[in-house]
């Protein structure tokens, strides 16, 4: 079989037969980056060495179910200590991204304080003249060989030393050891490791309420693990912990699973949900299947379009199994050129698409497992697109072929049907997922917060002095500053806080109502007065927090959820505990619910608290439209005269809560590129389906003519087939389709309808695809004169 057998098949088969081998090469090409995402992400952190064995200390808030990777700053050496031998325990923080100096020149380096105990966990790769020991040593740093390059360029990074602004003030630092880069598929990629004395507190030992500590442990059993979980959680009573005694307990979590648990808080980098792995799993099935199907469509009409050559074929004495082998050869060659045009495609979309998923990889060309898979999977399309036909064609006899008998092809004619059903399906269910997608979306990014996000900004005042009452007095000042120009600038509104809406809001406390003595885990804002006017979150009962109004400043506003919680109808003369049963405070008044994170979640039980007994981290302006620039200006231009040279850091809280959905539109922008890929193959099939109806009933639509049948009556014998199609295919796709969305919502709090109109608007869509292919393949053939289609054949 050559090449010329080839381009005459091509001839042969016409555009229609080009465009199907394009569909197989799209379908390659679309499994190929599927297969290529779904390796990374199963791949993570599997190079560490005794991986089944490597656990993760899971936190479990009692009261309320929340995990979280983040653990108290002694507990990595509490468990050394209480059970010595029980296993490698080490830990360490979550990374952050630091200011570094070398030199006088500055720098930006994600770094995390680790014990020395990492290196026997997790395979930080230590080059020559590095020692695992150098973390046992204050002030010594470990890292990377890329991080090394960008601090020292090519000298030898071994002995020099850096100037790390930590929450501590300026540390200096002696690199001890540089690592190798971690791979891409690693959860764990800080670019530097400090000992762990240099950026902790003095008295860290003490500090169980410091969460945000990740703890790593090696196990060399499964009794080893569950014994060693047992005695973790009698470790919080032993040691009296204060703020967290009887609030939290503990499980390990396989290393291996913990990058699709995206339930679980503070990881070190995005998780990953399986079920989106299945989700693309299942599209690029649905992919490669359909463009299976349209090659296989068009290999089994094309047979029968070719019965003369065959039958000239046999009468020059090629004999069955030789026909069989010849079909087979040419549908491999078809098959196999798709490849070409897929290996293009691939290089052309890998760096977009690596992009796109937020991918640290090479390209798929790396992995010889994804192309193996591609060719085994190229080659039984090939067997099974032309087995069957080569089969019935081969069968017949040389009069029936040459006399151009269908009888035993047209059982073929039902088969073909039911894969163009299939494809409408996939198309119905593949529109209709897409379109809920862009709904839920809209719906996210559009739905009521609680409060009006346009127009405000957020300044960072967390670096304006390490001191927290010089940082409240520096505060203070810079407020008063902006409020003499405030109103030229555009500034309607000032207000200080610890924390904001949008922003993760760590501080979480236990509370005690103190009648029952029920707990509660709730979040804590510290706020000012001001802070209610500024946000627009009114207080819907007692009262807000007063102009010097000093007795007010120890007592708590709460949210309504919280109020409900409690199960209040009011919050007059009530008390709450706060941290323990000995601290008791009054409930000021009750606020409206905000939303402080994504609807993903729920909103939670909140208090306020007095910003002094919290100390403020950020303020707030509410900046009239068209002002930002001025207003800006001002705030930088005083956030100087007071904090020098430090960075003004300016946050718009409205695109920051819109940037909370970059991941579900990452997701929408990756499933609705498939998703369209898939539809387009779709149609290629009805094309290729219609394409033959029409070959195969081309003298009866003359013979209908002859008698006077209109252009109309006879686009209507196609439309009649394909309306039916369109019916039954929505019966299957659209109950399919509901329960896929129904299961997907399960993820979010906050969710919007499955309206009856979705279903219309797919079927409308699915419908006016199928009947405009229809309309343009039948189109010509209507108008064509009868004597011409009366000699066909």
């Amino acid at each position: 079989m050559s090449f010329r057998t080839l381009l005459q098949s091509f001839r042969r088969d016409g555009v229609l037969g080009i465009l199907n081998v394009l569909g197989l090469s799209v379908g390659i090409t679309m499994s190929v980056l599927v297969v290529w995402y779904i390796r990374f992400n199963v791949a993570y952190d599997t190079h560490h060495p005794d991986r089944d064995n490597i656990y993760r200390l899971v936190s479990k808030d009692i009261n309320d179910g929340h995990l979280s990777f983040g653990n108290p700053l002694p507990m990595a050496e509490a468990i050394r200590n209480d059970y010595p031998g029980e296993g490698i325990v080490a830990g360490m923080s979550l990374p952050y991204d630091f200011q570094v100096i070398v030199n006088h020149n500055e720098f930006t380096a994600k770094a995390s304080t680790a014990d020395a105990g990492i290196f026997k966990i997790l395979d930080f790769r230590l080059l020559p003249g590095s020692s695992e020991d150098a973390l046992r040593e204050p002030n010594n740093a470990i890292i990377t060989e890329s991080c090394a390059r960008r601090l020292f360029g090519s000298e030898d990074p071994i002995g020099k030393l850096f100037t790390l602004m930590s929450f501590n003030g300026e540390v200096f630092f002696t690199v001890s050891g540089v690592m190798k880069d971690p791979p891409g598929s690693s959860e764990f990629k800080p670019e530097m490791l400090l000992s762990w004395q240099s950026t902790n507190p003095v008295d860290w030992r003490d500090k169980w309420w410091w969460g945000g500590t990740a703890v790593f442990i090696r196990v060399t059993n499964d009794k080893q693990r569950d014994d060693l979980e047992k005695k973790i959680n009698t470790i919080l009573e032993r040691h009296h912990a204060p703020y967290i005694l009887g609030r939290y307990e503990y499980q390990l979590l396989p290393l291996k699973e913990s990058h699709f648990r995206t339930d679980i808080e503070n990881a070190f980098s995005p998780a990953i949900s399986s079920r989106l792995l299945w989700a693309l799993r299942i599209i690029a099935t649905i992919i490669i299947a359909v463009a299976c199907i349209n090659f296989i469509n068009l290999a089994s009409s094309q047979s029968e379009k070719n019965l003369k050559d065959t039958g000239i074929r046999k009468l020059s004495g090629a004999s069955q199994n030789r026909l069989v082998v010849n079909f087979l050869s040419i549908n491999l060659l078809k098959a196999f050129s798709a490849m070409l045009p897929a290996v293009v495609l691939v290089a052309f979309l890998s760096e977009p698409f690596k992009n796109l998923a937020n991918m640290d990889s090479t390209t798929p060309f790396s992995d010889p497992v994804t192309w193996i898979l591609i060719a085994v999977m190229v080659l039984v399309i090939s067997i099974v697109s032309g087995f069957f036909p080569a089969v019935s064609v081969a069968r017949k006899t040389i009069i029936s072929i040459l006399y151009n008998r269908r009888d035993d092809l047209a059982t073929q004619v039902p088969f073909r049907k039911t894969l163009v059903v299939f494809q409408l399906v996939i198309a119905n269910i593949l529109i209709l997922v897409s379109l809920f997608i862009i709904r839920q979306i809209s719906f996210m990014k559009n739905h009521d917060l609680g409060f009006d996000s346009r127009g405000l900004f957020a300044l960072s005042i967390s670096d304006l002095d390490l001191d927290s009452e010089r940082k409240i007095e520096k505060a203070g000042v810079l407020e008063e500053e902006i409020k003499k120009r405030s109103t030229s600038a555009g500034i309607t509104g000032i207000c200080e806080t610890e924390a904001i809406p949008g922003l993760n809001i760590r501080n979480k406390f236990t509370v005690y109502e103190i009648e029952s003595w029920n707990t509660f885990s709730v979040i804590s804002i510290g706020i000012d007065e001001d802070f209610s006017a500024v946000f627009g979150i009114p207080v819907l009962e007692g009262k807000n927090f007063g102009h010097d109004i000093a007795s007010e400043r120890e007592a708590v506003l709460i949210n309504e959820t919280f109020l409900h919680q409690l199960g209040w109808e009011s919050v007059n003369n009530k008390q709450l505990a706060l941290f323990n049963k000995e601290f008791v405070i009054p409930v000021l008044g009750v606020m409206r619910d905000v939303h402080i994170s994504s609807l993903t979640q729920a909103i939670p039980p909140m208090i306020y608290r007095y910003k002094e007994n919290a100390f403020p981290e950020y303020m707030v302006f509410r900046i009239r439209a068209g002002m930002e620039r001025a207003s800006q200006e001002l705030i930088e231009g005083e956030w100087h005269k007071i904090a020098g040279e430090e960075p003004c850091s300016i946050i718009s809280i409205e695109d920051n809560f819109r940037s909370m959905y970059g991941s579900e539109e990452r997701l929408l922008k990756i499933i609705g590129i498939f998703c369209v890929i898939a539809i387009i193959l779709s149609c290629f099939g009805i094309l290729a389906h219609i394409s033959y109806e029409i070959q195969r009933r081309t003298k009866e639509i003359g013979i209908r003519k002859v008698f006077g049948a209109k252009t109309g009556d006879v686009l209507s014998l196609n439309y009649r087939d394909i309306v039916k199609w369109l019916i039954l295919s929505s019966l299957v796709a659209f109950p399919v389709g509901y329960y896929m969305l129904t299961r997907w919502l399960d993820n979010f709090a906050y969710k919007a309808t499955i309206s009856w109109w979705l279903f219309i608007l797919a079927f409308l869509l699915s419908s006016g695809i199928s009947i405009t292919i229809t309309t343009f393949q039948t189109w010509g053939t209507a108008r064509r004169n009868p004597a011409e289609t009366l000699k066909y054949e």
